[in-house]
Parts: C-alpha cells; structure tokens; sequence
C-alpha cells in the first residue's frame, strides 16, 4: 500500500493542471475525429460498396505517404521549436514559423503537381488497377492544404493551445462528412464525391487554422518573419533529414507490402479489410497517442529547465497509462468485434479473427507511442531515423513471406514483431537520454 500511495501521489505532483485540460482537450479530438473518421468510412462502405471502399484507403494512404516524404517530421519540428522559443524569445520564434512556413508552401506546391503527374503510373505499375488513377489525381491536389493544416495545427499545440488545435482538427473530418452526404445526393462520379469533398473539407479546416493561429501570435507577439532562412537549414538537417530517412524507407514499405495484399485472392476486399481493423487499431492507440502529443512540449520545457527527475516521472507515467487504456480498449472492442463488423456490411464480419490479431499490434504499438517525444525532447532524430530504417527493412524481408504463408494473418505476425522490436528500441533511447541528462548536470 505505501508503495502504490506514494507512486499515485507522484503522479498528482507530475499531473499538473494544464496537463489534464490539455489532455482533456486532445481525447476530445481524437474521439471526435475517431467517431467522424468511422462514420465517414462506414458511409463509403455502404454507400459505394467494398472495393471502393478499399480503392479510397489505397487512394488515401498513398497521398498520406507522399505528404510524409515531402516535408517530414513537420509536427514534431514545429511542435518542438515553438515550445522552447515562443515565450523566451519571440523574435527568434516568428523567423523559425516564417522558415516553416515558407518551406512547407514551396515543397507542397512541387508535392501537389508531381503526384498529380505520376497518378497514373502508381495505379498501373504498384497495384495494377489504372481505373483508380483519376481518384489518385484528384486527392492530389489535398497535399498542399494539408501540409498547411499539419503546420498550423503544430503551432497552435506548440503553444499549448490545445483547445484551438482540436477545432481545427475535427472541423476537416466533420466538413468531411457533411460535404459526402451533399455530394452523395449529386448525380456525379463516386470518384468525384469523395475527392471533392475531402479536398474541400481541407480547405474548411485551413481557414479556421489561419484564424486560431492569428489569435495566438497576436497573443503572444508572435509573427511570420522572413528573414535569416540560411541560419534556419540546420532545423532541415536536425529534423527533416531523420525524417524523410525515416519516410522514405518506411512509406514506400507500406505501399510495396499493401501492393502485396492486393495480390491475394481477396484483391481489393482484403485492403478493404485491412483498412476496416486499422481504424479500431488506431482507436486502441489514441490515448498514448495523445499522451505523446500532450507531453511533447512539456518534456522539452523540463529537458530546458535540466529537471531529470520530473523528466524521468512524466515518461514512467505514459507507459504506465498507455498500456492501463490500451489494454481497456482492446478487450472492449474485441468483446464487440463481430458486431462493429456488422455495422460495415455484412461482409466484413469474415474480419473478425484479423481484428484481434490488429488489437495485439496497438497495445503494443501504444507503449511505444506513448514515448515517442523522446527522440524530439533528447534530439535523438538521427537515431529515430536508423530505428525506422532497421524496422522497415526487417519489414520489408519478413511481412512478404509471412503474407504469403500466413494471408492475412501474416501480415498481423510481421507488424507484432516490428511493434515490439520498435518499443524496445525506444526505451533504450529514453534510457540514454535520461542518462546523459544526469551526467551533464553533474
């Protein structure tokens, strides 16, 4: 008992006030995300059927890797930067956002009209399905606003605005949904209602994003300040470098091996069912997921502040509340399985053994998440970078043969093997960090 008194009584001193409304804030987000992000598929499935449903998730998850390859670890680069500088010294501050803001528009516009050109060669040659090449080409032109939206989303967390990053968020999911269920009632293409209206709906959330993120730098005497951009590139090599290292082995993985779920006997249905478990899977993963993005600032103001012991609390704490909801979660939702399935279609309930399989995943996938900021908080990118390389190669070797012996399943088994391998890695970093923060105090 006095173990367990004192251990709850260090989370109440750790805890502290603007940790749980920031917090509160963020599991406000990702429920409603999560909830507009499930009715928004649900629709898709029913309306449009299975093997769109599977074509849109390919569609999505390929626009999702190209905004990955052209300016990576853009949240954790802003996040980090703003948190350190914007109360301490606001002129610095506003020309790092100028740089990042400068960098994210070009790089997008370029990002935008080489996808949109290569459309049709991914739909031919990775998944030899030409007739999606026009959804490709369409969603296309989202790149652009939603790097702009990950970046004013990441000024307004940096910040600590938690309650402003969240209406930005769930406003492009929500435009979203409303924007399918206009266009549905129009007598236009499918392909047509989906990418319109998720390229509007970014627009939507991009506008609101301005207008928070104007208040905050008004707030805080903040500006976009173009000016000293050489002094800024080391920011490309601490941060994008890692990243896109990270990005380019483990994007390009993603799609060679859904490449290969495409080629079972299931085709499209198997990414459909894929898709359908990724979702809960995320689900189960939210909480640590807004664990990390809540602690990301805070751990990097303690490692300023050189507070060890209050550095080395905060990541104990996210373990130890990321496996508690994870585990909560995923009992939950595979008590209910079939019935989730069910609200899909009626062919969806053959999923049911790989959702299981997918809840193993993100628990521990959540443990790992939890204590992502580390590698931001200890300038560990480098070291994330070869972790990813390591993972994705590993990947890359076993998830073929285990899909081709396994189906379905094997690709469960692979991503279990990588999850762990992932989490390991990442407590050895923390534990590096921590130490060397002890030593270069002393």
């Amino acid at each position: 008992m006095t173990v367990l008194n004192l251990a709850f009584s260090q989370v109440k001193k750790v805890i502290k006030k603007s940790f749980f409304k920031n917090f509160s804030w963020e599991v406000f987000s990702m429920m409603g995300t999560k909830l507009l992000t499930f009715s928004a598929n649900i629709f898709i499935a029913r309306s449009f059927g299975e093997i769109l449903f599977g074509e849109w998730s390919i569609a999505l998850g390929i626009i999702m890797v190209i905004i990955q390859l052209s300016v990576p670890n853009l949240i954790s680069t802003v996040v980090a930067k703003v948190a350190e500088t914007y109360s301490k010294d606001p002129t610095y501050c506003s020309e790092v956002l100028g740089f990042l803001f400068a960098f994210v528009s070009i790089i997008g516009i370029f990002a935008t009209i080489i996808s949109y050109n290569c459309a049709g060669l991914i739909a031919q040659k990775l998944y030899n399905r030409p007739e999606i090449a026009p959804l490709f080409k369409l969603l296309s032109f989202s790149i652009i606003f939603l790097l702009l939206r990950f970046f004013l989303k990441a000024v307004l967390m940096g910040t600590e605005n938690f309650k402003h990053s969240t209406f930005v968020e769930i406003s492009s999911w929500f435009s979203f949904l409303l924007f399918l269920l206009f266009f549905t009632f129009c007598e236009v293409d499918y392909y047509c209602v989906i990418a319109c209206s998720f390229l509007l709906a970014q627009l939507v959330a991009v506008a609101l994003g301005i207008v928070f993120v104007r208040i905050v730098m008004l707030k805080n005497s903040l500006s976009l300040r173009f000016c000293k951009f050489y002094s800024k590139l080391g920011l490309i090599w601490s941060y994008s470098l890692p990243g896109f290292m990270d990005s380019a082995t483990r994007g390009p993985v993603e799609v060679y091996t859904k490449a290969q779920i495409v080629k079972l006997d299931e085709g499209m249905s198997a990414i459909a069912g894929v898709q359908v478990a990724s979702n809960w899977y995320s689900f189960v993963s939210f909480i640590p997921t807004i664990i990390c993005r809540v602690s990301t600032p805070v751990l990097c103001r303690l490692k300023s502040e050189k507070n060890v012991l209050a550095l080395q609390r905060r990541i104990c704490i996210n373990i130890l509340l990321a496996i508690l909801f994870s585990s909560l979660f995923s009992l939950f939702i595979a008590f209910f399985g079939r019935y989730i399935l069910q609200i899909y279609g009626h062919d969806f309930i053959k999923y049911n053994g790989l959702l299981k399989l997918f809840l193993i995943v993100a628990v521990l996938e959540s443990i790992d998440n939890s204590i992502q900021s580390v590698f931001v908080t200890f300038s560990l990118m480098w070291v994330q970078a070869f972790r990813s390389l390591f993972l994705s190669l590993l990947f890359l070797v076993i998830a073929p043969y285990l899909i081709k012996l396994y189906g379905l399943n094997g690709f469960c088994y692979a991503l279990m093997l990588i999850r762990l391998s992932a989490t390991i890695i990442t407590l050895i970093c923390a534990n590096y960090g921590l130490r060397k923060m002890k030593q270069d105090n002393c």
